[in-house]
């Protein structure tokens, strides 16, 4: 086991670099386990690994003490084309793991910098992890490590979820399948019309575009006020800044639900809007596998939970809100973490990218009681005496008996 301090990181990697050019052990290979800041808070991430990750990302869920990482932030990084020393190392052979905290990204390199500044907890998060995982990879059979190809993972309430990256189109391609099933389904049972779910889907593009230009508003007036903001990566305290895009995107989705709900109906508001996650985790399969699940996960499991809700009956509407706020449950965890991290990641200036996945956390939120909304019959204005047919008229949404 050896430990590595370099230097000369920022003007072009030379520590590692030296180290690999001049120290025997540079040509030796093994298990590199990285330990980066970007700011001088927050909990210690996972941010990227080697090629063949599975094994690495198993024994990552196994062995760190408090395990913190998506697979969306190693593809954001990926793309960014930033380096740090385990790129070096990772290019020379290495394999291995690399974590960082990442937030209070305002004090990073300034004078402000300072021990007094410092979270002394992010500290002890990525010593327990590094110390637990330097034990475990010196008791394991590195030569087994390039076993099993390639993982994406993701972590809720400190656990890894894992899964081959093999399975990431298949789960693009059923997430597409449950959604064309769900709206069928509810097409059959006239609960909407295909022009109310077209409508549905155009109109969930509302606040998909909504909430990101308001996250840009809403830096612009923050600069405008306070000019100094310009330069900086992210405000020292962002708290409530952040509080503010999410209460943001919240105040722009309930307006855009009940603006339209009485236009459009709730089913049809909530199938329709259940179609841009499927088609997000097929695009995101394509152009960046990593972030796939942020789409595929999230309307696979709403659109489970939506036709477990149909196959009960009626008298049961309990254990309907149960299915349909199980279905609904998987995808506001994983894009409110998601986008919670892509503030620490990216800074308010950027926030436009979070409060993507707030607006998309919101659908889910609506899908887990939407489902119950139904057209109930009244007379037609235009025909005293008769009902309305579904998909036509007047209406009211009530929960079913």
């Amino acid at each position: 086991m050896v430990l590595l301090l370099t230097d000369g990181e920022e003007p072009g990697l030379l520590g590692a670099a030296s180290f690999v050019d001049q120290h025997p052990y540079g040509d030796d290979g093994g298990v590199v386990l990285n330990w980066e800041a970007t700011g001088n808070a927050g909990p210690s991430v996972l941010f990227e690994t080697s090629a063949g990750n599975a094994a690495l990302i198993e024994e990552f869920a196994a062995s760190a003490l408090h395990p913190a990482g998506e697979a969306a932030m190693a593809e954001f990084y990926e793309l960014s084309s930033q380096n740090t020393d385990f790129t070096v190392l990772k290019e020379e052979g290495f394999v291995g793991l690399n974590c960082a905290f990442i937030d209070g990204g305002a004090y990073y390199h300034n004078p402000h910098d300072t021990v007094e500044n410092f979270d002394s907890p992010s500290m002890q998060h990525q010593g327990a992890n590094m110390l637990a995982l330097a034990r475990a990879f010196g008791e394991r059979d590195l030569a087994t490590l390039d076993e099993g190809g390639n993982a994406t993972f993701f972590t809720l309430f400190g656990v890894v979820i894992r899964y081959p990256a093999w399975l990431i189109w298949p789960l693009a391609g059923l997430a597409v399948l449950e959604v064309l099933v769900l709206a069928l389904v509810t097409r059959r049972r006239t609960l909407v019309t295909i022009r109310q779910l077209v409508g549905g889907m155009s109109a969930a593009l509302v606040p998909l575009f909504a909430a990101p230009m308001a996250a840009i508003g809403l830096w612009e007036v923050l600069v405008l006020l306070r000019p100094d903001y310009a330069a900086m990566r992210d405000p020292y305290q962002p708290e409530l800044y952040r509080l503010a895009l999410a209460g943001l995107t919240v105040a722009i989705v309930l307006g855009w639900y009940a603006l339209l709900r009485r236009r459009i109906g709730a089913t049809a508001m909530s199938v329709g809007a259940l179609a841009w996650p499927a088609v997000l985790g097929v695009a995101m399969a394509w152009l960046a596998p990593g972030l796939s699940y942020y789409g595929s996960l999230p309307a696979t499991a709403a659109a489970c939970g939506g036709l477990v809700a149909f196959m009960i009956d009626e008298k049961r509407a309990g254990w309907q809100v149960v299915a349909l706020t199980a279905g609904a449950a998987p995808g506001v965890l994983i894009l409110t973490v998601g986008a919670i991290a892509f503030l620490a990641v990216m800074g308010i200036p950027l926030g436009a990218c979070a409060v993507f996945f707030f607006a998309l956390a919101g659908f889910s939120y609506f899908r887990s009681w939407s489902f119950l909304c139904r057209r109930t019959p009244h007379k037609h204005p235009m025909q005293p005496g008769t009902a309305a047919p579904y998909g036509n008229g007047p209406y009211s949404c009530r929960s079913r008996p």
